[in-house]
């Protein structure tokens, strides 16, 4: 059997419309907030830490700490996002559990075979 063309208009025009998409709820949309907020805090502070870093290697090579040249080269490389002169971090140590040793016997409970 051959299906109408009521019934094919209707498949296409399905076939045409977009998908709805499924209502967000508040939490979702809450989340969404929040995370756009966390980022544009964190860039802000990015922003600030790096006028910080900037800031003081103006001063240090006021006082002398650095000379010119080396006052542009570190404020280039903090530009570039390279931190010179870091120590690398740390890496963090494993864990291991403390042993604590029995401790000594007489030897005279030793070579006794009481009962306790």
């Amino acid at each position: 059997p051959k299906p109408s063309s009521a019934s094919r208009e209707a498949a296409e025009k399905v076939k045409t419309q977009p998908k709805q998409h499924k209502k967000r709820s508040l939490a979702d949309t809450m989340l969404e907030i929040q995370r756009e907020n966390f980022s544009a805090l964190k860039e802000q502070r990015d922003a600030q830490m790096l006028i910080e870093m900037r800031k003081q290697i103006v001063e240090e090579a006021k006082a002398g700490i650095w000379t010119p040249d080396q006052a542009r080269k570190r404020l280039v490389a903090l530009e570039q996002g390279q931190k010179e002169n870091q120590p690398p971090a740390a890496k963090r140590q494993k864990t291991v559990p403390v042993c604590s040793y029995s401790p000594d016997w007489d030897s005279d409970f030793l070579d006794t075979d009481e009962e306790l």
